[in-house]
């Protein structure tokens, strides 16, 4: 998987919160934002290879396995990228995670403090699709994810 395949973020969710962590000032891009875990595919991952990997990098004390996943969406985000979002649950407890060498710290954000809390607009419309806040219309999986994982929006 190459070209426009190139990052897959993950929507951790318990109840109505979601995990985000803070890009600190080493981040390429949206300093002291918010975001979801994940990063860019490396050559020959697939989404989820690069999903799972990412989030074994980035944090520490979380196993995720691919059965739990589900595809949220793909997003083009500007310079043509194509960002994979997928959801999971999150099995453990915020204190029984902690952040590697990435980010200045992990917290669970209720829908309502999301709205006033800087997060990335891509990751924004993602997390509003996957918490049911908004409908897939216009917004969809790529072929990839269509056909290999069940669609989040679907339960």
């Amino acid at each position: 998987m190459t070209g426009e395949r190139t990052g897959s973020l993950l929507v951790l969710h318990v109840a109505d919160q979601v995990l985000l962590y803070k890009r600190d000032r080493h981040a390429p891009t949206a300093v002291g934002y918010w975001s979801l875990i994940g990063g860019h595919m490396e050559a020959g991952e697939n989404p989820v290879e690069a999903l799972l990997r990412e989030v074994s990098e980035e944090l520490d004390g979380f196993h995720l396995g691919s059965q739990a996943l589900s595809s949220v969406c793909c997003i083009t985000v500007p310079g043509g990228s194509v960002v994979h979002y997928f959801s999971a649950p999150l099995a453990v407890g915020l204190f029984d995670l902690r952040l590697r060498d990435e980010g200045d710290g992990l917290a669970l954000f209720t829908l309502e403090q999301l709205d006033a809390t800087r997060v990335r607009t891509e990751d924004r419309v993602a997390i509003d699709l996957c918490m049911g806040r908004i409908e897939p219309s216009g917004l969809g999986a790529c072929d990839w994810c269509r056909t290999s994982l069940p669609r989040a929006t679907d339960a």
